[in-house]
């Protein structure tokens, strides 16, 4: 690990995703049910501050008879910190640093109320909830939400 070295704007990056339904509670509805997943992205290291990004997903579809549509999901994601940024040391003056690595958890419901209309709210826990690190960082809980139309 280099802290002098620089960026050079060359590499590569790939990515591999994947689920899988594990659990279906009614053959005539082949999309509810219990799904598991994965994802692994990488970016070199030299072109990206965040050079991998890693999650482990589990949800289900219509968990509720009265709603087949909803969703409840559980995810982890681990993103690593470029090498060329993590090697930034820390400053005791500015109390400045890079954390090498952050961790997410997050639980979520997501509700259709209409075609097309989505409502999610959850929670999200990060042990490092940025890349800078700043002395006496703690982690961070949120609430989270979003509303989603598809047109």
């Amino acid at each position: 690990m280099d802290p002098n070295a620089s960026i050079d704007g060359s590499g590569g990056s790939f990515y591999v995703l994947g689920d899988q339904q594990i659990y279906q509670p009614d053959s005539t509805r082949p999309g509810r049910g219990v799904y598991i997943g994965g994802t692994f992205m990488y970016a070199s290291p030299n072109v990206a501050s965040i050079t991998q990004y890693d999650e482990a997903r589990a949800y289900w579809v219509g968990p509720f008879d009265s709603r087949p549509s909803d969703m409840i999901s559980l995810v982890w994601a681990h993103n690593d910190i470029s090498k060329y940024v993590a090697a930034t040391p820390f400053n005791p003056l500015t109390g400045v640093g890079v954390a090498p690595f952050t961790n997410t958890y997050t639980a979520s419901y997501a509700a259709r109320l209409a075609a097309g209309t989505y409502l999610t709210v959850g929670l999200s826990y990060s042990d490092h909830p940025s890349v800078r690190y700043f002395q006496g960082e703690g982690s961070a809980l949120n609430f989270v939400s979003s509303l989603t139309l598809v047109f």
